[in-house]
């Protein structure tokens, strides 16, 4: 059974993606809990899943498709940039 905080998120990330910390702040909790809210959430919501956009550099384009942090990293590996979109979770 998902509380409201979860049931909420649920909601949320079926409707359009979101990045764990927009979520973070939209609930101003930690990120940290955002992420064991989505573990349980994975749980209850089988055989859907929970699918990630991954994080992307806004200066040369470049997709860290086999990160699966839920934070981007500072800067791009590729052109250095510091510019990186958190990657997008969604219910599939």
């Amino acid at each position: 059974m998902l509380e409201y905080r979860q049931y909420k998120i649920k909601e949320m990330v079926e409707i359009e993606p979101w990045s764990a910390y927009k979520l973070a702040n939209y609930f101003k909790v930690e990120a940290g809990d955002i992420i064991k809210d989505l573990e349980l959430i994975k749980r209850a919501i089988r055989p859907k899943k929970i699918e990630m956009i991954p994080a992307t550099c806004d200066g040369c384009g470049f997709q860290l498709k086999d990160r699966i942090k839920l934070k981007a990293p500072t800067k791009c590996p590729k052109c250095k940039m510091e510019a990186v979109q958190d990657p997008l979770l969604f219910i599939k």
